[in-house]
């Protein structure tokens, strides 16, 4: 059994203080930016599971570079490493890759999701 360091493993998902540095601690705006990452991640993805059905290579290329960069921007690391992933395994034409790579990129959104409402739950109080 592996002991976790449950700061270490949120951290390694979204570092929301580098965030709240980014916004100028401006918690209105981090919040109404992570609600719309959410809602448009949550589109990617099934746009994403529509490329790979349709095996629209560039499709998948766009979308990880897009996931990439929109999670790189609000400071969510292993998101944006799988989306290079993502990104990557288009590159390389290979279908395969990108499900493992769409499928790991669910799984670490699904754990945003979770400590990303959490900490907006928090910040709300802080207002």
């Amino acid at each position: 059994l592996e002991v976790v360091d449950i700061e270490d493993f949120v951290y390694k998902i979204w570092d929301s203080k580098d965030f709240l540095d980014t916004v100028s601690n401006d918690l209105t705006l981090a919040n109404q930016l992570i609600e719309q990452f959410i809602t448009q991640t949550r589109t990617y993805l099934i746009t994403a599971k529509e490329a790979l059905y349709m095996k629209n290579i560039q499709s998948l290329i766009v979308i990880g570079h897009t996931l990439k960069g929109s999670s790189a921007t609000i400071s969510a690391k292993a998101l944006a490493e799988a989306a290079r992933n993502l990104e990557d395994s288009g590159k390389n034409m290979d279908l395969t890759e990108a499900a493992k790579n769409i499928n790991e990129f669910s799984a670490l959104f699904t754990k945003f999701e979770f400590i990303a409402k959490e900490q907006l739950e928090e910040w709300k109080k802080l207002k």
